[in-house]
């Protein structure tokens, strides 16, 4: 491996790292340039879902089964029995379109949410945790949803932010 450092003036400005198959370049930068980052704030969330590892292969293929639509709503409602759940909506709501619905129950503080999400991303995030014993998804009505995965030896978060262009 073959670490080198580009200078401009008196400022190194680029790091350059190499092996026999990659040359990768970084730009460098003095810290008092790069702005300090604010405080995130962080919503509270409405919906916690424990997903175990039967959710997570049921919502794969949900997702799978209508693999050309990349639409999912998310909802909370009454299921048959008054409880209230999470229902995920694969594919188009409108007319005579295909769709797949799962409930979920667990912690739902607020009913009559409607959220779109990507549901390829979600696949992705669920495809890569399958290996996870289960996992928790949380849910912001500002439309954040925030899924956490764990393993023995992994720990993983991710943060998906509802589609902002919808027919939903």
């Amino acid at each position: 491996m073959l670490l080198e450092l580009e200078k401009t003036n008196q400022m190194y400005t680029k790091l350059k790292i190499s092996d026999m198959n990659f040359n990768l370049t970084y730009a460098l930068s003095d810290p008092l340039l790069i702005n300090k980052v604010g405080s995130v704030n962080v919503p509270q969330y409405v919906v916690e879902l424990d997903l175990t590892s039967e959710d997570i292969d049921n919502l794969i293929r949900a997702k799978s089964a209508l693999a050309q639509i990349d639409n999912m709503l998310i909802t909370t409602t009454e299921n048959i029995d008054g409880e209230v759940v999470c229902e995920f909506v694969f594919g188009d709501t409108q007319g005579h379109n295909n769709k797949i619905t799962y409930q979920i129950s667990g912690n739902i503080i607020a009913q009559n949410i409607k959220l779109p999400f990507n549901s390829d991303m979600f696949k992705t995030i669920l495809q890569a945790n399958k290996d996870a014993e289960g996992g928790t998804l949380k849910l912001s009505e500002m439309g954040l949803m925030c899924l956490n995965f764990q393993t023995d030896t992994i720990s993983s978060e991710y943060f998906m932010v509802r589609k902002a262009e919808t027919e939903f």
